[in-house]
């Protein structure tokens, strides 16, 4: 290996460790692309922390296998990784990869778009082919967002302003790994991480992501960023957590339980003034009951790799009711993986069904349709998803007071 390729490694190494998920399909690569063999493998894996050893190793390697590593992260779904090994990485639509020399490294990912029809005000939309729902397929999706040619700033029921840079704040609490022995490990959850990270990047926020909280951190992370100033230089919110979960409420990693409609009025006007007329997006990522829905009509079978992720306020006085002009509860959108009661389906390789869907309909479809008009579209096709034994999911969102259209506007900010 050139030495320039093991400086790269090694002053990039915090950084690789932190964007690299050692999920099945990584098995696999490393061993079709001979950068280790399957005994070397094994060695690697029964170590305290084999993603270190991992890249420690790949500097003693040869020749090529700098480059294989870079091939091996992006058929694995960790293109971050890929992207700090070689920044001059691009992403096409169809998902292959190829390099562009002049492209410029950046501290984050620069997002990688591909050029897309201009919205149209909600009324005209480009030609858009869904693609197919993956079946007997372990390659996680490959996140790249298209990019709108001009700005929707108009529309009869009014619109969100969405022109600030960054766009706005996303906050990801994603808990794969539990304490508890009644939650199993949401083997997959990884690969959702990975692709909401990225999609929200390339949509234009600035992303905090945090893995396997407890309870108590939870709370106390999504307290702190409800509180951060900066929330009030965005022009919107998504907060995002992926759990086990029942009932109106959501798992820490240490197995005790915190409520959702908690997590979503630490959000509302009195909880966070500085989001006050600003659209918040929460997207809940678990099971709400135990129920299973087998549909109604039988289609083609998958792989077989699906699990399932199963206060009173004091009123303010007369005195202090002419202080509120605003409700409380305004300009939220909730998104629900599944419906109250049931279960919601995981793929150990590919990541949730809801997940994977949400990402794949914004990539394609935030340059020209808003926000409703893609998660109608989100459940157009989750319907197409189905497991081996013949099991359906549908999703719900719910809104508070969200009345006006929001236009993410990829790739477009105010000079």
């Amino acid at each position: 290996m050139e030495q320039s390729h093991r400086n790269q490694i090694t002053q990039n190494l915090t950084n690789l460790l932190d964007n690299t998920i050692w999920n099945p399909l990584l098995d696999q690569k490393l061993l079709e692309k001979n950068i280790f063999n399957d005994s070397m493998l094994q060695d690697l894996k029964k170590k305290d922390k084999p993603l270190l050893e991992m890249y420690i190793k790949l500097k003693t390697r040869g020749p090529q296998a700098f480059a294989s590593m870079v091939a091996a992260l992006q058929d694995s779904g960790n293109l971050k990784a890929a992207r700090i090994l070689n920044p001059s990485i691009t992403v096409n639509f169809d998902g292959n990869s190829n390099t562009k020399e002049t492209r410029e490294s950046k501290v984050w990912n620069e997002p990688v778009y591909q050029e897309g029809a201009a919205a149209n005000n909600g009324n005209v939309y480009s030609e858009y082919t869904p693609p197919p729902i993956p079946a007997d397929s372990t390659n996680p999706l490959v996140v790249s967002v298209r990019k709108s040619k001009q700005f929707v700033t108009h529309h009869p029921v009014g619109v969100y302003h969405m022109q600030s840079k960054p766009r706005g704040y996303a906050l990801i609490i994603d808990n794969e790994d539990f304490e508890h022995p009644m939650f199993i490990k949401r083997t997959g959850s990884m690969v959702d991480a990975n692709n909401l990270d990225i999609l929200f990047e390339e949509l234009g926020f600035k992303v905090t992501l945090r893995r396997n909280l407890q309870y108590r951190t939870m709370m106390d992370e999504i307290t702190k960023f409800s509180r951060k100033p900066e929330l009030a230089n965005g022009d919107m919110l998504i907060v995002c957590i992926m759990s086990h979960g029942q009932n109106g409420r959501i798992a820490g990693s240490d197995g005790r339980e915190l409520e959702t409609a908690w997590v979503i009025r630490q959000f509302n006007n009195d909880g966070c003034p500085a989001l006050r007329g600003k659209p918040k997006f929460f997207i809940l990522q678990a099971c709400r009951g135990d129920e299973t829905d087998f549909g109604s009509l039988k289609m083609t079978q998958t792989d077989g790799t699906i699990e399932t992720d199963a206060k009173v306020a004091k009123p303010p006085t007369n005195e202090s009711l002419q202080q509120y002009t605003d409700p409380s509860w305004e300009d939220m959108l909730i998104a629900y993986a599944t419906l109250p009661g049931y279960v919601a389906n995981r793929d150990i390789y590919r990541g949730t069904w809801f997940v994977e869907a949400l990402t794949q309909i914004f990539m394609d479809r935030a340059c020209e349709l808003e926000i409703r008009e893609m998660l109608d579209q989100v459940a157009k096709r989750l319907k197409g998803y189905e497991t081996e034994r013949g099991t359906k999911q549908s999703f719900a969102y719910e809104v508070i007071h969200f009345y006006k259209k929001l236009y993410f506007n990829p790739g477009l900010y105010n000079q």
